[in-house]
């Protein structure tokens, strides 16, 4: 997912060919608190839905983003 990948990139500063579905957000691509609001407030934008404190809790690694945008892109919420 293209989009989402550049949106890791600019909020985390992380090269876009290190990020792959399996890299965990903190430990792997060195998100802090700010960057992952960042993802969110970017992501909302990109997609047009609203990123949920649940969401934020249950987002852990680069695929659980990639599942969240996938489901919440096509129910439209």
């Amino acid at each position: 997912m293209k989009e989402v990948d550049e949106i890791l990139m600019r909020c985390t500063g992380v090269d876009i060919a290190n990020i792959t579905p399996e890299k965990h957000l903190v430990i792997d691509l060195m998100a802090d608190s700010i960057a992952l609001i960042d993802i969110a407030i970017e992501l909302e934008s990109a997609f047009g839905f609203v990123f949920t404190e649940h969401d934020m809790q249950s987002v852990n690694t680069v695929a659980d983003i990639y599942d969240l945008v996938t489901t919440r892109s096509s129910s439209g919420e």
